[in-house]
């Protein structure tokens, strides 16, 4: 079974008007910064990819953030396992922003797009479900593989000395 069919069974569940653009409205710092990191030369290209950088941290920490209010509703049985993996995203956003503060926004680019990816599978596949609506999943979908996208042109953009 795809993971799309998965972990989104009802594929025509409507998607609230405050989601969408919430979410997808979300979206647009990512295609700003990438299109900043083309732009942009010297300090203005280095301050656009730490902003992109923060931005993009702060999301990684968010979708954890999901799960730790999941994990505040569960019974008792569950608490552990949904905070548990409630913090992963936001370790590795932490370890993405300083690698790429640290080596260059390419390193931490890729590191926040392994992220998103990488909790994408484990919240389809392995995190405990959590009371999700049925356009949730498409959602995150959506969102994670435009935020990676924009990621991957910015970190593709040529660094300006």
């Amino acid at each position: 079974m795809a993971l799309d069919d998965r972990d989104d069974p009802d594929r025509t569940a409507p998607l609230p008007a405050a989601a969408a653009w919430l979410g997808y409205g979300g979206l647009l710092p990512f295609a700003a910064g990438a299109a900043g990191a083309w732009l942009a030369s010297g300090f203005a290209q280095a301050a656009i990819g730490a902003a992109l950088l923060c931005y993009g941290g702060a999301i990684l920490s968010f979708l954890g953030g999901i799960h730790w209010g999941w994990g505040a509703q569960a019974g008792a049985d569950r608490v552990a396992a949904r905070l548990g993996w409630s913090v992963l995203p936001s370790l590795w956003a932490a370890a993405a922003m300083t690698a790429g503060l640290l080596t260059g926004p390419r390193v931490g680019y890729g590191a926040l797009v392994a992220g998103l990816l990488l909790w994408r599978l484990l919240e389809a596949a392995v995190c405990p479900p959590g009371p999700v609506a049925p356009w949730y999943p498409r959602l995150r979908r959506h969102l994670t593989f435009g935020a990676s996208a924009c990621l991957v042109l910015a970190a593709l953009a040529p660094q300006s000395a």
